[in-house]
């Protein structure tokens, strides 16, 4: 738009200082000022689109066939122009209107297999020459008179110029499309990978869960009751990750999910505002859900004045946090009890997945618990849209 803006403008004023300085007669301005932007006009038909597609298209992918096409298409072109615009005058039998689009479908073969870039120098390479041509005083062309054989020549490089634009367009959509089902495919493939993996994931920990579970319970109640409360924790911080689209949530949420039966004021939560990262939520909320189950049945909670306060003491520069778990209000003195697999299972998520040391303390007024953990970033690296991101860039550059 700004070439045929600046064509046009620039044919205006070139036009108007003729008719100022040269005294012509200004009844033929508009006929002389059609002939000038017409001919502006075709050139920036002509010549922008190829500037535009070299500069700014993705490159074609060449191998064996394509090579081998290109050569064919651009002998083809040779041919074809060399025989029209230079050795082959017109006859009375052949006018030459039809005849100049005989590279027609040449044009159509440069955009289908070349995109734009082939489509524009094709357009290029077969305006040139009908130039040329005519300039020699060969081809249909130039059997016209004088008149005829400007009309003619713009006629024709329009033609070719408004075919070869069509054609560019519509192989840049058609690259697009494929571009992007390309990306899509990625996605789908990376999707049902990462699915698969949480999946296997997920299938792991309940078998574990459930494993653990047999040499704690004292009955079958117990025993289901066990694995059940295990698995609505994980469940209830899986629901928390998908909707943050599995990004990271704070340690408030987490608490908020797993003691969601319990009244605020029996769990409080001091300190700043931490974030974990999927894995080391998931973590998490189950190292919670152990803490307030021994609470329930051994601790605090199960008194009604009882009450449950934790304190979080983050170290930004080294990521490290500290989680104090303190029990207070315990008013019935129970039986002091030792450490079984749910306490077991506590230290073991504090090793792996949060990567630090669970000290855990029970006495008859509560238990007194801290837990020192390394804070994992949101590394863009470990996003799956990220990895999408990535796949889906390198499909778009092969």
């Amino acid at each position: 738009m700004a070439g045929v803006a600046a064509s046009v403008t620039g044919g205006f004023v070139s036009v108007t200082l003729i008719h100022l300085v040269e005294g012509r007669h200004w009844a033929r301005f508009p006929n002389i000022l059609f002939e000038w932007n017409l001919s502006s006009l075709i050139a920036v038909l002509v010549v922008v689109p190829i500037m535009i597609v070299w500069n700014g298209i993705r490159p074609i992918r060449w191998n064996r066939t394509r090579i081998i096409q290109a050569i064919v298409l651009a002998l083809s072109l040779g041919v074809v122009q060399g025989w029209l615009f230079r050795s082959h005058t017109s006859t009375e039998w052949i006018p030459p209107e039809p005849m100049v689009l005989i590279s027609l479908p040449l044009i159509f073969w440069a955009g289908s297999q070349f995109g734009a870039a082939g489509a524009a120098s094709a357009v290029c390479f077969t305006v040139t020459t009908a130039i040329i041509g005519t300039m020699l005083g060969v081809g249909p062309i130039d059997s016209l008179s004088g008149a005829q054989r400007l009309i003619l020549l713009q006629a024709y490089m329009l033609i070719i110029a408004v075919v070869g634009i069509l054609i560019g367009a519509v192989s840049c959509e058609r690259e697009h499309a494929r571009q992007t089902l390309e990306q899509r495919a990625a996605f789908d493939r990376l999707l049902f990978d990462e699915l698969n993996h949480r999946v296997r994931n997920t299938l792991a920990s309940l078998l574990s869960l459930m494993e653990l579970g047999k040499g704690q319970a004292t009955s079958v109640e117990d025993y289901a009751g066990l694995v059940t409360g295990r698995i609505f924790a994980m469940a209830r911080v899986h629901d928390m990750l998908t909707d943050s689209r599995w990004k990271p949530i704070s340690f408030q949420a987490i608490i908020s999910g797993v003691s969601a039966d319990l009244p605020e004021s029996r769990v409080s939560v001091n300190g700043e505002v931490v974030m974990f990262v999927p894995q080391q939520a998931v973590a998490m909320g189950m190292v919670i859900h152990e803490l307030l189950t021994n609470a329930h049945r051994h601790g605090s909670l199960a008194d009604d004045d009882g009450r449950v306060e934790i304190t979080l003491d983050f170290d930004h520069a080294a990521g490290k946090l500290r989680l104090d778990w303190n029990e207070v209000g315990l008013t019935t003195t129970h039986d002091q009890w030792s450490p079984g697999e749910g306490m077991r299972l506590i230290e073991g998520l504090v090793r792996s997945d949060l990567r630090g040391k669970a000290n855990l303390q029970i006495t008859r007024e509560g238990a007194r618990h801290r837990i020192n953990m390394v804070i994992e970033e949101d590394h863009p690296s470990r996003d799956w849209r990220s990895r999408h991101a990535q796949r889906a860039s390198r499909v778009q550059t092969s």
